[in-house]
């Protein structure tokens, strides 16, 4: 291949199409991006020339061999993993229904970033779907929605004062006590039994919040009782700095009877802030989450 020199005149670009046997068209969409890339400079009424250019430092790279084969996933008889849903019960023919029905001209807002807070409609029906299921009285105002706990969790901590103290259920979600790290917040572990989190513990500390999972425990599965519900309640309503910070992160799912009733749904103190998420009774892809303020 032929080098060409800086400051030489670049053929016209008839002259180069009749060479090349291809249309002028073509040749002016690639002199413009020469032009647009800095690699050649135009003269008015003159033509085109190689313009100056620094070359770069080459450097030798190592060569990667892609593999055509996709690793092999491999299959469990049992699967234990907490984040995995049975993704052969999905009802893909009422998802691809809906989805079908609902984008089309008439959503095409739906492409734009929305509101901060969440989709009114969508907080509309959570407000709804809370009451009926869980028993929370909320409205779509009180609803923030985001992507999960991992993004909704921090905003919650931005609400309390830099010296707030925090409890949390030893054991219990790996995230959250990363979470609480990361934000320097200081925490005290609370022992975990057959009842869920143990309330007597709690009140030796000076923690003005506690986190908890009463409806389905992570990850010992433990219910928190009726008692425990009401002593968590009466330890809140204590102090105006005392919350209960709510997760309930798949009480639709009960192997016998009814869900239990969510802690939000006893509280008359407003005391509690609820969470809760999507991620198990629909799919975990889908990163849809929420929190109910008081």
């Amino acid at each position: 291949t032929k080098k060409i020199a800086v400051g030489e005149k670049l053929p016209s670009k008839r002259k180069l199409a009749d060479f090349l046997n291809i249309s002028q068209t073509t040749i002016e969409i690639a002199y413009a991006q020469l032009l647009a890339e800095g690699y050649i400079m135009s003269k008015s009424r003159i033509g085109y020339f190689v313009e100056e250019i620094d070359e770069l430092p080459y450097i030798q790279q190592d060569i990667v061999t892609s593999l055509n084969e996709q690793p092999k996933k491999k299959s469990y008889k049992i699967d234990f993993n907490p984040g995995s849903i049975d993704i052969d019960a999905f009802p893909f023919q009422t998802w691809r229904k809906y989805a079908k029905e609902l984008f089309d001209d008439a959503s095409k807002e739906l492409l734009l970033t929305g509101e901060p807070q969440g989709e009114l409609s969508l907080r509309t029906e959570i407000a709804n779907y809370l009451f009926q299921s869980r028993g929370v009285v909320c409205s779509p105002e009180q609803i923030v929605i985001g992507s999960g706990t991992e993004q909704l969790l921090p905003m919650i901590l931005r609400l309390f004062n830099d010296d707030t103290c925090f409890a949390l259920e030893n054991p219990g979600y790996p995230a959250v006590h990363r979470m609480f790290s990361q934000h320097k917040r200081k925490v005290y572990p609370i022992a975990v039994d057959d009842e869920g989190i143990v309330i007597h513990e709690l009140e030796k500390t000076s923690a003005d919040v506690v986190y908890i999972t009463p409806s389905h425990q992570f990850p010992t599965g433990a219910v928190l009782s009726a008692t425990r519900r009401a002593q968590a309640l009466n330890w809140a309503a204590q102090s105006s700095s005392r919350y209960i910070i709510e997760d309930d992160y798949d009480s639709e799912f009960r192997y016998t009877g009814k869900p239990i009733p969510a802690l939000h749904a006893l509280d008359r103190n407003d005391k509690v802030i609820y969470m809760s998420t999507f991620t198990k009774s629909l799919m975990p892809s889908l990163r849809v989450a929420y929190f109910v303020l008081p």
